[in-house]
């Protein structure tokens, strides 16, 4: 409360740098007990710190909102329908007409009901994805990766593509990139988003030559996977999200053989 107008002057203001010379020159505050001025403490000093960080974030979260409007003032903000025969037609189209982008995502899968979009609206990391995507470009967006994890399941690089109506201008997709971490949970990150490659031609049966567009799981070479294991006497709780315990001791080149 002794320093509540100085926290609404500090949520006033509407740049980082403007916070950063408040916070250089605002080092003192009136006491409401007594008139002379008091040097902060390093908890308010700390307070101040992490307002001041928090309210970047917001500016960052809806500068990344405001950036998908258009020309009627339609915020990304707004949910998209909720007609499925629509939304499965629009991104048929958007499939065949659109403008493919790929790129990579890492998550922790401890939170998640694995990868695909459950029907019980359980958080999973495609429902993750498609729902941000869908509010920064303001209509229904699809995500395909490579593979579909189960519950549980963490992935460094998991390839996936998503189409949008026009190409970004230069340089955008490092924005985009941006933009879409700022709106995710700190267990999931996107990176190296692009455009895709130039579409593949294959021949089908009959010799004819189709064409189609670079594919996450269609395109992908190949995959790798690591299952991660404990033998020691206990297993470090930091890491039982990441490894399997065995309590007993096991014959790993045997298991090895197994594997194959």
């Amino acid at each position: 409360v002794a320093y509540g107008k100085s926290v609404m002057h500090l949520l006033s203001l509407s740049s980082g740098k403007g916070i950063m010379r408040r916070l250089h020159h605002n080092c003192y505050y009136n006491s409401l007990a007594q008139s002379n001025k008091m040097r902060l403490s390093w908890f308010n000093a700390c307070c101040y710190m992490l307002l001041a960080n928090h309210y970047l974030n917001l500016l960052r979260h809806y500068r990344c909102h405001a950036l998908s409007m258009d020309g009627a003032g339609r915020s990304s903000n707004n949910i998209p329908t909720n007609d499925n025969k629509s939304d499965e037609h629009d991104i048929r189209e958007l499939a065949r007409t659109g403008v493919r982008y790929r790129a990579r995502v890492a998550y922790d899968g401890s939170g998640f009901s694995g990868w695909q979009t459950q029907q019980d609206k359980s958080r999973t990391v495609q429902g993750e994805l498609e729902s941000i995507l869908s509010k920064r470009f303001d209509r229904k967006i699809r995500v395909v990766g490579s593979g579909r994890t189960d519950t549980g399941v963490h992935a460094r690089g998991q390839a996936m593509h998503f189409d949008l109506e026009d190409e970004l201008p230069p340089d955008e997709d490092k924005k985009l990139e941006y933009c879409i971490n700022s709106m995710l949970r700190r267990d999931v990150r996107v990176w190296n988003v692009g455009i895709a490659p130039e579409s593949l031609l294959v021949t089908d049966k009959d010799d004819n030559v189709l064409r189609h567009k670079w594919h996450a799981i269609v395109s992908s070479k190949s995959k790798l996977y690591s299952y991660r294991f404990a033998t020691t006497h206990y297993l470090d709780p930091i890491e039982r999200h990441y490894r399997s315990h065995f309590y007993e001791s096991f014959d790993v080149d045997q298991f090895q053989k197994l594997m194959q």
